[in-house]
């Protein structure tokens, strides 16, 4: 009988590794005075490429310093695979506030230090008393002490605690007046 030349057996080693670009999230928050995007986690091996709402490239890496409020996408490539995300960011600021004015009108009314992701705040009159603290502070002091009393019209002394260990220093004015 005549063999055919095109049988025979073969084996293979088939090695498949799995990677999961859509497993990531983008994070932002303040960086010193400079506004910050984050991939999280960053994988080793894939590319992260920026854009802008139109469209338009800004750049590539696992992070990405912002100056102004839009929505932003994020390309995550692999070989062949990508993904993209997005994040619509509508506060970019990064300096701490000089002042504010808890009158119920809806504008500074409370301290925002929800950008810098402070981990305490501690305020201090002008005798040098502490008035208010708070750790993990966000977005919370309108002016009153720990206890709720309403604090005078006046400057006051605040240190805002940093997760890097640096402290900021300075004067913030509460204006009781509408």
């Amino acid at each position: 009988s005549a063999t055919s030349p095109c049988t025979g057996s073969a084996t293979a080693t088939v090695t498949v590794t799995e990677i999961i670009i859509n497993n990531f999230e983008i994070n932002s928050h303040c960086n010193g005075t400079n506004f910050e995007l984050v991939v999280s986690p960053i994988q080793s091996n894939v590319i992260y490429n920026w854009y802008d709402a139109n469209g338009d490239y800004l750049g590539n890496g696992a992070s990405l310093l912002i100056n102004n409020e839009s929505t932003y996408v994020v390309r995550a490539s692999l070989s062949t695979c990508f993904t993209s995300k997005n994040i619509t960011i509508d506060n970019i600021y990064c300096d701490i506030p000089k002042g504010i004015s808890p009158n119920g009108d809806g504008l500074n009314d409370y301290w925002d230090l929800s950008n810098l992701n402070p981990t305490k705040v501690e305020i201090f009159n002008r005798y040098g008393i502490e008035v208010y603290n708070r750790d993990n502070y966000r977005n919370e002091w309108n002016g009153n002490t720990n206890k709720g009393q309403e604090l005078p019209s006046a400057t006051y002394y605040y240190i805002v605690y940093f997760v890097n260990g640096v402290a900021k220093t300075g004067w913030v004015y509460l204006n009781r007046e509408n």
